[in-house]
């Protein structure tokens, strides 16, 4: 079998291999696609980029651990035939972010064991990585990259170690999770939870709205026009920077920005972010989207409705605290936080359902293994208060 790229002079210990190439991912499929478990982790550049990509894949079997270098791959195609096999159990903690990830990437995960969804079914408060593999296994893991650019290259030894052991110890966390889950007979609520983190979607990217900017509200209708102005050239810089938004300038700069244009004539100084570094890169764009808001339509202010679920209606309050009670006391009997049991949101979805709507409503926002749980209890209650 050919031998797999490795780096080892990125860093000494541990050893690892290293895929950069076509050739090398080709051949390292069939070693995952042989075990029964592999352990993933991916790790992107969102806080550095406009679009967030793929950097780097970590995974770990009983044969060692990889590390792929999505940058240099033409494309991630191969991965497909080990996330999209049924027989092989891919471990993450947290999928979710990473699922969303891969299905960007054109990859439609399958068969998934989620770490901390384990846990937080078990009813473990810390279900940090850190802290299951402190708390069980004694191990320490040093946190400090998690906003790390990803995207450098070569990676520094310590960004290499910091990747490995997001993978390495997954598959024995586990084996001790999986244990305890058919010891409290839950293991069937958590293999529910992860047949739903596999539903998850890429979130669109949305357009700057001046409406949404906290404190857009005590700008003038003109103030709010030059806001929308300010962040349409913040975000057409980002792309063509390929920076993400904030690193233009802060969202705070251009409302204060926005209020000073709004209230007299443009005056850069004084604002705390608006640096001498800012002004000479940016400053005549900023004066050409304050002119443009100018002759803008001015913008009134009217608060970005909520959705339906959100808006409760005359008893909607009654109702959603009669529902949360009964959630709060089933998740204390289980041991549970009660979000996991059941997230607000669905909560509050139910308190706006009329007795028609109930079930529908119910079947769309909880789990079954959430509904075989709570459906009877939440249904006592929210068709006695719509009494």
């Amino acid at each position: 079998m050919t031998d797999i790229p490795r780096r080892g002079k990125q860093v000494a210990e541990p050893d690892y291999h290293w895929v950069d190439s076509p050739e090398g991912l080709e051949a390292a499929i069939p070693r995952f696609l042989g075990y029964p478990c592999v352990a993933m982790d991916t790790e992107a550049d969102s806080l550095y980029r406009y679009e967030e990509r793929i950097c780097l894949i970590q995974i770990s079997c009983p044969g060692g651990d990889w590390l792929i270098d999505a940058l240099a791959l033409p494309t991630l195609g191969p991965l497909r035939r080990l996330l999209e096999e049924q027989s092989v159990e891919k471990v993450f903690h947290g999928a979710d972010y990473d699922i969303r990830l891969l299905k960007k990437a054109g990859i439609q995960p399958k068969a998934v064991f989620d770490t901390m969804v384990a846990a937080q079914i078990l009813g473990i408060r810390r279900v940090g990585l850190s802290d299951l593999l402190r708390e069980r296994f004694g191990i320490e893991l040093v946190k400090r990259f998690q906003k790390a650019d990803w995207g450098r290259r070569p990676l520094p030894p310590d960004m290499v170690r910091y990747a490995l052991e997001d993978t390495r110890h997954l598959l024995r966390l586990r084996e001790a999770l999986l244990a305890e889950l058919e010891a409290k007979g839950r293991l069937g609520w958590a293999r529910r939870q992860f047949d739903a983190l596999l539903e998850v979607r890429p979130a669109p990217r949305t357009p700057p709205d001046a409406l949404r900017v906290p404190g857009a509200r005590n700008l003038d209708d003109r103030g709010r026009a030059i806001l929308q102005s300010l962040l349409d050239w913040r975000e057409e810089v980002a792309r063509k920077r390929d920076l993400p938004p904030f690193k233009v300038v802060g969202t705070e700069v251009l409302l204060k920005l926005a209020m000073r244009a709004g209230a007299s004539s443009l005056d850069f100084g004084g604002i705390p972010g608006l640096t001498e570094k800012v002004i000479r890169t940016s400053g005549q764009g900023i004066r050409e989207a304050i002119q443009r808001g100018y002759l803008a339509h001015p913008i009134p202010w009217s608060p970005r409705k909520r959705p339906q679920a959100e808006r409760a209606p005359m008893g909607g309050r009654r109702r959603l605290a009669l529902l949360k009670a009964v959630r709060d006391r089933k998740a204390r009997d289980l041991g549970l936080d009660p979000g996991v049991l059941c997230p607000n949101a669905a909560l509050k979805t139910l308190a706006v359902s009329s007795p028609r709507e109930f079930e529908e409503r119910l079947e769309q926002s909880l789990s079954p293994w959430q509904r075989e749980l709570l459906a009877a209890e939440l249904r006592g209650a929210i068709l006695g208060g719509c009494r």
